[in-house]
């Protein structure tokens, strides 16, 4: 389906399909997801490296963003609901240090 709705022009870049479903873009098998072993780490120009476990990743405040998606393969989803923790909540916890750039 494409953008012929008039009020959905300017939200799909030109030559983008919409669609309403997530496309598969894996190559392969998906690898096995094992909460008890799993890890988040926040290391490099910080003041204390930190390692977040799944669970303590679940305690931590969560934020709600609704986005579109337009992908190089040239479709858009509109109005994706994502939730999650937000990166400035993980910051705060490390404090970046004045010398890091990216």
């Amino acid at each position: 389906m494409t953008h012929a709705d008039p009020a959905l022009a300017g939200r799909i870049p030109p030559g983008q399909t919409r669609t309403t479903k997530w496309p598969v873009l894996t190559y392969g098998r998906t690898p096995p997801f094992d909460p008890a072993r799993w890890t988040f780490r926040c290391f490099g120009l910080v003041e204390r490296e930190v390692v977040w476990t799944w669970e303590e990743l679940l305690r931590l405040p969560r934020v709600t963003r609704t986005s579109d998606v337009h992908c190089v393969t040239r479709w858009s989803r509109l109005d994706n609901r994502w939730e999650g923790v937000g990166v400035h909540e993980l910051l705060a916890r490390v404090t970046i240090l004045p010398g890091a750039k990216f």
